[in-house]
């Protein structure tokens, strides 16, 4: 109780729920199913040691979670207590429901993505939408991971991938072009979830948020090309053109992955 009258942060005592289920799993998973919710209901500290255990790992939990976790939270939650039964507020819930239910990732924005705030994370961005598109244009922290390659180089999407699981344990966001539903990061996520990956997220508004933060001046995007650029050629009304590159532009996974990890760094 002193720690959460100090903090004063309302979000505390869900990050202290989880430290205290991860400190307690082994004890939930061996009691019997049907005594399962009493276990977790009893659960309680035998020490101050243990209390402060709890509540440093609850302080990294919080420390290793996106923001974006908070705000959806408190829409689920605070929010709902203050409002009432306001019907725009069930909307914003149910929209919450379908996201836990069918959501494969938490989607961040690209503020925080792109955010350069001492202690805030730092997200290595796999950009999902096609070569092309990259080369005309992408965040600085990214490196290209076109799912069409799965298709026409499985051996080099597989070369890839495995130089990110060296990496596992670092916040990964995909980021697609910025349509509602994305196949082609969806296959990325996938792949990526099979091999056991943790930390990942989805951009909200993919390329086309980070477009509008570059507008803004809030981030830069290396190798921008406007007659490439989808989002510039698309207010235009004009088709792309791919960029040329020799290939000595054009470095290879390996030389990426150490370019990008240096700009998160």
């Amino acid at each position: 109780w002193d720690h959460l009258l100090v903090e004063g942060d309302p979000f505390s005592i869900y990050f202290i729920a989880a430290a205290l289920l991860i400190t307690k799993r082994d004890a939930v998973l061996e009691a019997e199913k049907a005594h399962a919710p009493a276990e977790v209901c009893s659960l309680g500290f035998k020490s101050e040691e243990e209390v402060t255990a709890v509540l440093a790992l609850a302080q990294q939990l919080d420390g290793s979670t996106p923001r974006a976790f908070r705000r959806k939270l408190f829409k689920a939650t605070l929010h709902h207590e203050l409002c009432g039964a306001d019907p725009i507020l069930h909307l914003a819930n149910a929209d919450i429901d379908t996201m836990l239910q069918h959501a494969l990732c938490l989607t961040v924005t690209a503020s925080e993505v792109v955010r350069k705030e001492p202690g805030s994370l730092k997200f290595f961005v796999l950009d999902c939408r096609p070569t092309d598109q990259f080369n005309a244009g992408h965040l600085p922290t990214g490196v290209s991971l076109d799912p069409e390659m799965l298709r026409t180089r499985p051996e080099d999407f597989t070369r890839l991938v495995s130089s990110l699981e060296t990496l596992n344990g670092m916040h990964f966001c995909l980021m697609g072009a910025g349509e509602e539903s994305d196949p082609q990061v969806d296959t990325n996520l996938g792949q990526l979830l099979a091999r056991q990956f943790t930390h990942l997220s989805m951009m909200e508004g993919g390329y086309e948020a980070a477009h509008t933060l570059f507008e803004s001046k809030e981030v830069d995007l290396s190798d921008h090309y406007p007659r490439g650029c989808y989002v510039c050629c698309k207010r235009a009304g004009v088709k792309p053109v791919a960029p040329c590159m020799s290939p000595q532009a054009k470095p290879d996974h390996a030389s990426r992955l150490g370019a990008t990890l240096g700009k998160i760094a």
